[in-house]
């Protein structure tokens, strides 16, 4: 069952990841987004469920880059990657992101 509270959107971008109880640090690559979170293509380095990682990623929007650096949990896993759920997103956060990942069709729609 789906719990998503907004649209995912594809993106490509690397992501690198670290767990702060070790410090442990790895990468992978960013499938889609939404407001809500991140999946992440890891290849074997699959971080386990309910794990808190930090996350680093950047991407581009509108001409924009757009960096993020944010905490997460790991909320469900494949054989691919993991889905990261973001946690404590201030506000303004928030409305950057849901500028960065919605935006563009907005403006498209606009013209």
């Amino acid at each position: 069952m789906e719990h998503r509270w907004s649209q995912r959107r594809p993106i490509a971008c690397r992501v690198w990841f670290t767990y702060p109880k070790s410090g442990r640090r790895a990468e992978g690559m960013a499938r889609n987004i939404s407001l809500g979170g991140i999946f992440i293509e890891t290849g074997p380095d699959i971080p386990p469920v309910n794990a808190l990682i930090e996350l680093s990623f950047s991407f581009d929007s509108g001409g924009d880059t757009i960096h993020s650096h944010v905490l997460g949990q790991v909320v469900h896993t494949t054989p691919e990657g993991a889905g990261i759920m973001f946690c404590d997103l201030g506000v303004q956060h928030v409305r950057t992101m849901r500028e960065a990942i919605y935006g563009a069709e907005k403006r498209a729609a606009r013209v």
